[in-house]
């Protein structure tokens, strides 16, 4: 069940969640682009349409031969949950409205932009997760980071995990997590450059942790590696450590 702290995050209007939104920057590059907050109900069918292109150009072939499959159908209904939000990096030239102070249930299909729009973008909820405590905790939880091809190694994605995390910590949430393939190389390396490492509740970490206690891991390495296929990463925030 979603704590008192989760629901009013769900609830809370963008400049709430990111006081320094929208922003304006620069890419390594030089090019000059915008940073924005908004809920999926903000979202129109086409911008939906164009973020989830660039998701299914990215991870389809990846997670087709994983045991992450999906359709069209299950990854928009995913992506787009009511609770979902989404840090888009747009190009300087994308015209967005001007929604300060509105609830998501206020935003309805307003923000529409094309392909030439998008140069990547962040999806995450706030929700609990439970630990090995027992206990749950409060996390911000990543579903995707996309970016299109051009835009890759210009230094948006760090900058957008960072605002995500800016925001997990502003809520205060005890960490960010996500789940990533373990086929998925580039995005384990991107990850772990970030200072995410596997979390306490992943699976691959356990069985080792369990064969190290054992003392037979040598005996128990082959079956143990891979138990799944995918990691379980997170990042402790930084209210953890006051």
């Amino acid at each position: 069940m979603a704590t008192l702290r989760i629901r009013t995050s769900n609830t809370a209007p963008p400049n709430v969640l990111a006081p320094n939104l929208p922003l304006s920057s620069r890419l390594s590059n030089g090019q000059p682009y915008n940073i924005v907050l908004f809920p999926a109900s903000a979202l129109t069918t086409g911008t939906r349409a164009v973020l989830f292109r660039m998701l299914d150009q990215n991870m389809k072939t990846i997670q087709d031969n994983s045991s992450f499959p999906y359709t069209k159908e299950s990854k928009q209904e995913e992506m787009f949950d009511p609770t979902s939000r989404f840090l888009l990096a747009l190009k300087s030239s994308a015209s967005v409205p001007a929604l300060e102070g509105k609830r998501p249930e206020e935003m309805s299909s307003v923000v529409e932009l094309t392909e030439d729009d998008v140069l990547g973008f962040v999806e995450w909820r706030f929700d609990t997760e439970e630990t090995l405590r027992g206990s749950d905790v409060e996390v911000a939880y990543l579903y995707e980071i996309q970016l299109t091809s051009s835009s890759k190694g210009l230094g948006i994605g760090r900058t957008l995990m960072e605002i995500l995390e800016e925001i997990g910590d502003r809520r205060q949430m005890q960490k960010v997590m996500l789940t990533c393939l373990k086929t998925n190389l580039n995005a384990l390396q991107f990850y772990a450059k970030l200072g995410y490492e596997a979390d306490e509740i992943d699976s691959t970490r356990m069985a080792k942790e369990d064969s190290e206690s054992d003392g037979d891991s040598n005996d128990s390495d082959d079956e143990d590696e891979e138990i799944v296929d995918y990691v379980i990463l997170s990042k402790a925030l930084s209210r953890l450590k006051r």
